[in-house]
């Protein structure tokens, strides 16, 4: 809506109607007559795809789909078969075991609405599994031309003798995790002999695995908690829990991570900024109760309130020889950027429940998402406590009208236990 009238802009947007044979030579045109230039100097492109073009990611995604029903379903499908005919010259032995506790991991984010799709025979790899309410056929879930692909095994029947496994592709990323052991090393050998048909390989510098004794590229935190990263995720080890990987922010200045305009420093643009920051962590997958136990989740929010706090600390720093907030405002805007997350994280919540069968689950209280908030902000701020006296006296007022309440709450003191975030006491702002 515009303020210099009463009117509303409901569409701007041109349409065209482009033909199969004119979109097929336009796709041809891409593929195979990309020119770069270097210098220069004029190179036609031989192998690969121009990286960068909003087309990319979606082809890549069908490239490597062909590459997992030709080779990967049915190496998968052969391992299984045989393993049976070995097991079947043994004595059956029935082991319960849980996917929660149990599982082998292997790997280098967010889902959107299910399309329909065409089923793959899996019925090799044994019991069926349900991840986050996620029946076992496949399901492709596509948000921003980027698609991930999850794949459940599944069989008609229970059968607690062959293992179970989950494979997800984020792009060009691949999670496999499996209850087998031997499953999930015989398919980390199978990727490290790369794909020579598809013209892929395993980039041996840039994957990590949990496979019992070996183990590559695993994140240890403080406390002795073992994770791995994959698409800027970090996946329990032993729970399979998932929170936030801030380990790319180690080794440079969250400074160089933001942006300021060369106008507008007032108090909306710093509630604006503050809301940009927090919009990323918003994601229902690092709240949902199904899948995180209440500690992990009021962890996840307490590490993206520090996250936001640094970034507060360097954008004032970068403004300040333009213009200096009162306290006052800047605690109005902290205050403001608390209730804009619990909003956001309860609207995404319904939305993904609207458009999906996930039915995710939020027990996170506002008043515990504030005190989180509150710790996060006075933990930073406290670095730098010269410049920010007053304003950490208003947080320090604020915190202490909910009492102890981290005493009355395990989750909430094992959140901003300093061991559990430990990556931030090396992160420069």
């Amino acid at each position: 809506r515009f303020r210099s009238s009463s009117c509303v802009v409901i569409d701007q947007v041109g349409e065209e109607c482009v033909k199969k044979e004119e979109l097929h030579g336009l796709l041809i045109d891409y593929l195979k007559y990309n020119i770069l230039k270097i210098g220069k100097n004029l190179y036609l492109q031989k192998i690969g795809i121009c990286q960068g073009s909003v087309i990319s990611p979606l082809l890549c995604s069908f490239y490597l789909g062909h590459l997992e029903r030709d080779q990967i379903f049915p190496y998968l499908e052969g391992a299984d078969k045989q393993r049976n005919v070995t097991n079947m010259s043994k004595e059956p032995v029935v082991k319960s075991c849980m996917l929660a506790n149990e599982g082998s991991m292997l790997g280098p984010g967010s889902p959107g609405r299910p399309i329909k799709s065409k089923n793959y025979d899996t019925s090799c790899s044994g019991s069926s599994v349900i991840i986050d309410g996620v029946s076992s056929d496949t399901q492709h879930w596509c948000q921003d031309n980027h698609v991930m692909e999850v794949h459940n095994n599944g069989t008609e029947h229970d059968n607690l003798s062959s293992p179970k496994f989950l494979l997800v592709r984020w792009i060009d990323d691949f999670l496999f995790i499996s209850t087998s052991l031997p499953q999930a090393h015989s398919f980390y050998e199978r990727m490290k002999r790369g794909f020579g048909k598809y013209n892929c390989d395993m980039n041996k510098n840039k994957f990590g695995l949990n496979l019992g004794m070996e183990q590559s590229g695993i994140v240890v935190g403080m406390d002795g908690t073992k994770f791995l990263p994959w698409s800027g995720l970090l996946l329990n080890c032993d729970t399979l829990e998932i929170q936030a990987d801030y380990t790319r922010y180690l080794g440079l200045s969250i400074s160089s991570t933001i942006t300021v305009e060369s106008i507008g420093f007032g108090l909306a643009s710093l509630k604006a900024k503050l809301r940009d920051y927090m919009r990323p962590k918003c994601h229902p997958l690092f709240y949902d109760a199904s899948i995180n136990s209440p500690k992990t989740v009021r962890l996840n929010a307490y590490q993206a309130f520090l996250l936001c706090a640094m970034k507060f600390h360097c954008y004032l720093h970068r403004i300040s020889n333009k213009i200096e907030l009162h306290p006052c405002y800047l605690f109005e805007a902290i205050e403001q950027s608390f209730g804009f997350m619990y909003t956001l994280i309860g609207k995404q919540m319904r939305k993904m429940e609207a458009c999906s069968s996930i039915n995710p689950f939020l027990e996170l209280k506002l008043e515990e998402m504030i005190w989180l908030g509150l710790s996060a902000y006075i933990w930073v701020l406290k670095k730098k406590q010269s410049r920010y006296r007053d304003l950490l006296s208003l947080l320090r007022c604020k915190i202490s009208v909910y009492g102890n309440i981290n005493h009355a709450s395990d989750p909430l003191k094992y959140a901003i236990e300093d061991s559990h975030s430990s990556v931030f006491q090396c992160i420069r702002f």
